[in-house]
């Protein structure tokens, strides 16, 4: 892992890594506040567990937006893809990877443990 990698996954709620890839890091400016931020791309890995063996990977969701805990006064912005899952045969709805439990006993924003949870920013 590249050193921006290793520093990037420290700031990074524990465990994300797991499940998630970095696709990009950046560093802007906000234009209308003028203050820095990072932004840090993230894709959920391609791993389902073997008792959905019937599902395959279709793409992505559409890419959500995370503010999470600022750091060295500079905002972080998280935007994260999750897997769409679907029944290779089309007999049953589409499913979603459940990740509430990165947010158990971790510190995290509250728009971003209810993502983690149930995929929805509140």
């Amino acid at each position: 892992m590249s050193s921006i990698l290793s520093l990037a996954s420290l700031l990074l709620p524990e465990g994300m890594l797991e499940h998630f890839v970095i696709v990009s890091i950046c560093e802007a400016t906000n234009l209308k506040t003028k203050k820095g931020e990072y932004h840090i791309e993230l894709d959920e890995k391609n791993n389902l567990p073997s008792k959905y063996e019937d599902y395959e990977s279709k793409g992505f969701l559409a890419r959500k937006h995370v503010q999470d805990f600022p750091v060295r006064g500079k905002g972080l912005h998280l935007h994260i893809r999750r897997r769409r899952w679907r029944d290779k045969h089309g007999q049953r709805p589409d499913i979603k990877s459940d990740y509430s439990f990165i947010a158990k006993g971790v510190m995290l924003t509250d728009e971003l443990a209810h993502f983690l949870k149930d995929g929805s920013p509140n």
